[in-house]
């Protein structure tokens, strides 16, 4: 007869994960499958929470921890399988060793941890306020959440929406939490006084303390006509602000330009309701086609937080010149390779004949530039051309 306190289940040593599949081989006193693949989840959900909570919170919330694998676990275990039980003698008890292949979604458990306000916790877990405001110049229409409790274009509303979701999937994985006001109704109950119409920082601060993030995300998008019907101009600017003292953490800013259906192609659209109908979304199809906006955001925020830098000013390179796509990598890699003090360099503002690059750095912007004006960087003419408070400027000329 086998004695109860033989009733534990042990994972054995043979643990390995294969991208998002884990198999383990669980040793109890009964040849339970069920039981088995409870203890593997259970072994499996603590292995990742460790990795996306901080120690201390990991250890005081034991409970609502527990909590979320007995209620919420079939939402990040996306299958278990179970082999064939195999029997093992011990010296006064029999076992058995069942291996558990168990696949999962690392991203569905950061969700699950977010909304239980638990995941990168402390420090590491921070909210970020997104005040962007969409203007159709074609329709001359304004949205943003904050301007007035009215209700709103919804087509303008749907694409704002889109915009939202990327940049969480995308900068989540980087720590940060978007704090979407109108996806649970929170706008409605913003006090008047708070209101606004034209984003002046003190106001924007004051709205994000109301919010209690973290930092604040100010922006815009701005949708006008070309000169070629099928075409529509995009722009995008977005600035993220330290909430406390105010500080720029990062920016990014692009242009596009963006094709959409047109009955005659040869000529203008006169009737402008037509830009704002279900089947002409120009944000919708500004993000198919930049799926990565939002990484060079959480790239910025990452790199800054982790160095301690947030009373930091941001330090831009502008590389000046014509060159093709090829040579401007090459000359980027070039910088980043050739100037040790430049650790990386992340695009910024990308135009015809620049491109603007945030450079993560310990150095003043006069040490970068004395640095480039003394680098080598083979099949390239470069000059330092202007240098200001926080950017150089450098003129780059192809040799071959």
């Amino acid at each position: 007869m086998l004695k109860s306190i033989f009733l534990f289940f042990l994972c054995l040593c043979s643990f390995f994960v294969q991208g998002d599949e884990t198999v383990l081989e669980i040793e109890q006193n009964s040849p339970d499958k069920q039981k088995a693949v409870q203890a593997a989840i259970r072994k499996v959900s603590f292995e990742l929470m460790e990795q996306l909570i901080e120690a201390t919170k990991l250890k005081e919330q034991k409970k609502q921890i527990q909590r979320i694998i007995s209620t919420s676990s079939n939402r990040y275990i996306l299958y278990t399988k179970t082999g064939t039980p195999v029997q093992s003698e011990k010296e006064d008890h029999l076992s058995y060793v069942i291996p558990v292949t168990i696949g999962f979604s690392k991203e569905n458990l950061k969700k699950i941890l977010l909304e239980e306000d638990l995941f990168y916790s402390g420090t590491s877990h921070l909210r970020i306020l997104p005040l962007i405001l969409f203007e159709d110049l074609i329709d001359r229409k304004k949205y943003g959440w904050w301007r007035d409790k009215k209700k709103q274009p919804v087509y303008m509303q749907k694409q704002i929406s889109q915009l939202y979701n990327q940049i969480q999937q995308t900068m989540m994985p980087y720590g940060f939490f978007l704090i979407n006001p109108e996806f649970a109704g929170n706008r409605y109950f913003i006090p008047d006084d708070l209101l606004f119409t034209s984003p002046k920082k003190k106001d924007v601060f004051r709205l994000a303390r109301f919010f209690q993030s973290h930092l604040v995300m100010v922006g815009s998008i701005k949708v006008r006509e070309s000169d070629i019907s099928s075409i529509l101009n995009i722009k995008t600017e977005l600035v993220v602000y330290h909430t406390d003292s105010g500080r720029v953490l990062a920016e990014v800013e692009r242009f596009g330009k963006i094709q959409i259906e047109s009955d005659k192609p040869d000529e203008k659209k006169n009737n402008k309701s037509e830009w704002g109908n279900e089947k002409i979304m120009p944000v919708s199809l500004f993000l198919e086609s930049n799926k990565d906006f939002a990484k060079g955001l959480g790239i910025q925020l990452r790199s800054i937080y982790e160095a301690g830098q947030i009373s930091s000013n941001l330090l831009k390179i502008t590389v000046r010149g014509k060159m093709s796509y090829k040579d401007s990598d090459k000359f980027k890699q070039l910088l980043t390779s050739n100037v040790s003090i430049i650790k990386s360099l992340q695009e910024n503002i990308i135009k015809s004949e620049s491109i603007t690059y945030i450079a993560s750095t310990s150095a003043s912007i006069e040490e970068i530039s004395k640095e480039i004006e003394k680098g080598v960087f083979p099949g390239f003419h470069v000059r330092v051309s202007r240098v200001k408070k926080n950017e150089v400027t450098l003129k780059v000329v192809p040799t071959k």
